[in-house]
């Protein structure tokens, strides 16, 4: 198998393991957490990020020969089809992490979204690293 194909095929495994993970656990979760805060989202990501959101995710990996690029667009592209899923699917999503100090609710889908983030800057101050250029 071509090197491109790989990791095409590693993408699309990556976006259906996180949107799998990411809906199993809001409904396996939900009956145990109806004493705890949650916010019911209605809101989710629109059609057009979501097709951007893949369009990018695929140039990236098609064109960027690194296992990096295939973690940070699978993280990413995962995340918004676990959101976009649940929306769609289900009603509003349900986000029950409470992030301590703050009234910021957020799913295991958003999670995922940050850490797609979190890759990309530490590819980032790598690289810079690696070059020597000052951050």
């Amino acid at each position: 198998m071509k090197p491109r194909a790989r990791r095409l095929r590693g993408l699309a495994l990556l976006v259906c393991m996180i949107t799998a993970i990411d809906l199993s656990t809001n409904h396996l979760l939900l009956p145990y957490l109806n004493h705890s805060p949650m916010l019911y989202n209605p809101n989710g990501p629109e059609l057009i990020e979501i097709v951007a959101t893949l369009f990018t995710a695929i140039l990236l990996v098609v064109y960027i020969n690194r296992p990096w690029a295939v973690l940070f667009a699978g993280l990413l592209t995962g995340g918004y089809v676990a959101n976009v899923l649940d929306l769609h699917l289900f009603g509003p999503v349900t986000d029950f992490i409470h992030r301590p100090g703050s009234d910021y609710y957020m799913n295991v889908a958003d999670l995922f979204i940050g850490s797609s983030f979190v890759v990309l800057g530490l590819v980032i101050i790598i690289s810079l690293r690696r070059r020597q250029l000052p951050l």
